[in-house]
């Protein structure tokens, strides 16, 4: 099973040049991004499980860094698909991005909180108003990632107009917390049990939002989904049944993490793990767009299926 994974892994997790639209259109090939987290490798588990080459997709994977990245090279034409946040795709959509909902990704469930808000194992901050003034990291500005310690501060007692929130990557937030120079971080598996050794979980802030909702979505421009939608429902199709696979598969899935984050096994196997989204419920979508129009990320409510392209509409 390792060396199987080792062959269908191969070159799949490095950030290399990515293909040239003509060259991709010419090969079918679909240029993918995710991101080096347990929430953003759905893919990858859906190449370890075989899934991928079943439902005869030719892809290009690759991950970043920051959402906000993956987010650019889509709508610039550089990749077809990436991961991001519900509330920025809504949030692009309404600045006239066109960009549309390929498929859900990974929900957050207050059962396995697979993302918490983090203070230093030697911080006196211990409760919302404690946080007054203090400066969060969080991987996306005006993302979920604020949303949700701004919506759990508020609810607790503190105020989050007062908090100052910077944007960092999840793989520096540790060191950032270790060394004092943030308060507290809003980090994601497995950064989260990784950062255990020098930190603490300060509170499951995505709770405030609600106990089970859809945090990432696979996205695409609309012109790309209009000029290959068979290939784009195919893509969704086998999403769908990574997710299934995934979330009864955690032994498998853990190889495929490992061999991309090159983690200690024993983190691992320890971390609560991702639950990805089986089906397009417009319930699980509600509550994180409820929420970024409370907060002010979009200014107009959104129908959560009004974000898929019209090809892709269940």
């Amino acid at each position: 099973m390792k060396r199987d994974l080792a062959i269908r892994l191969l070159g799949t997790a490095a950030v290399a040049p990515l293909l040239p639209a003509a060259a991709a259109a010419a090969a079918d090939i679909i240029r993918v991004i995710g991101l080096p987290i347990d929430t953003g490798l759905e893919v990858q588990y859906a190449q370890a499980a075989g899934i991928v080459d079943q439902s005869g997709l030719n892809l290009q994977v690759q991950t970043l860094y920051a959402g906000a990245a993956v987010q650019a090279a889509v709508a610039g034409g550089s990749a077809d698909i990436g991961l991001t946040n519900v509330s920025s795709l809504a949030t692009a959509r309404e600045k006239g991005l066109p960009l549309v909902m390929v498929a859900p990704a990974a929900l957050y469930t207050a059962k396995e909180p697979s993302s918490v808000l983090m203070v230093a194992a030697d911080s006196p901050l211990h409760t919302a108003r404690d946080l007054n003034g203090k400066t969060i990291a969080v991987n996306g500005l005006k993302s979920i990632s604020q949303l949700g310690p701004e919506i759990w501060i508020d609810k607790n007692g503190g105020d989050s107009t007062t908090v100052h929130f910077i944007d960092m990557p999840f793989a520096e937030m540790p060191q950032a917390l270790a060394t004092h120079r943030i308060d507290a971080a809003l980090l994601a598996e497995p950064q989260a049990t990784t950062a255990k050794k020098e930190a603490r979980v300060f509170a499951p802030v995505y709770d405030a939002i609600g106990t089970r909702f859809l945090i990432t979505a696979w996205f695409s421009t609309a012109a790309w989904v209009s000029a290959n939608p068979d290939l784009a429902r195919k893509f969704a199709a086998m999403i769908y049944r990574a997710a299934a696979w995934s979330n009864t598969h955690h032994a498998q899935t853990a190889e495929v993490l490992i061999s991309v984050t090159k983690l200690d096994p024993a983190i691992v196997a320890a971390m609560p793990r991702v639950v990805f989204d089986e089906a397009a419920d417009p319930a699980a979508m509600k509550p994180h767009l409820d929420a970024a129009l409370k907060y002010g990320l979009i200014t107009k409510p959104v129908t959560p299926l009004d974000l898929f392209a019209p090809e892709l509409r269940r």
